[in-house]
């Protein structure tokens, strides 16, 4: 992965990510040559996005984007450059669907309304075609339905009334 980005790579990450999402009115960032350069300084002003900058050799001030660096490279761990880009992938799957303390929500949550769609939500029993497609009809006493008969191992049909119901499938008739 590459260290040294240059103001020209940055801005064009933003537009990828502001196509997607809107203009911010603020982006905070350090004071890092890509940030503090001309061509970064034109971008922001043509889309009217306001530039804060932390101080100088103090982290700390922006405390929260360095946390999630932390957390970024915690995860990321010991990864060679081939499967990097995979794991940064889950990573964010899942980072965007955890609910944050701050908040209370996901952060995809607070900005699509929604969680994500993700691995997890295909864990759980899945419909079958049956399941989704089937209407279930509502029966009344003394309706005229058809009757299935089982005799002698070969059913067959015959029109009934309706007194009640035994079951889900089950009902009484004459």
């Amino acid at each position: 992965m590459r260290s040294n980005f240059t103001s020209e790579d940055t801005i064009k990450a933003l537009q990828e990510v502001f196509c997607r999402t809107g203009f911010p009115r603020k982006i905070v960032t350090d004071n890092g040559p890509q940030f503090v350069s001309l061509s970064f300084r034109q971008f922001l002003k043509e889309n009217n996005i306001e530039h804060v900058t932390s101080p100088c050799y103090h982290p700390a001030s922006n405390g929260l984007a360095e946390r999630f660096i932390q957390t970024l490279k915690g995860s990321l761990g010991e990864t060679s450059n081939s499967d990097i880009n995979t794991k940064l992938q889950k990573f964010l799957l899942s980072y965007r669907n955890s609910i944050h303390s701050s908040s209370g929500n996901s952060p995809a949550k607070l900005l699509f309304g929604r969680n994500i769609r993700d691995w997890l939500d295909n864990l759980g029993p899945r419909p079958s075609r049956n399941q989704e497609s089937t209407i279930c009809r509502q029966f009344h006493p003394h309706d005229i339905v058809l009757v299935r008969q089982y005799v002698n191992k070969h059913p067959k049909w015959k029109v009934g009334r309706m007194f009640g119901l035994l079951g889900i499938k089950c009902m009484q008739s004459m």
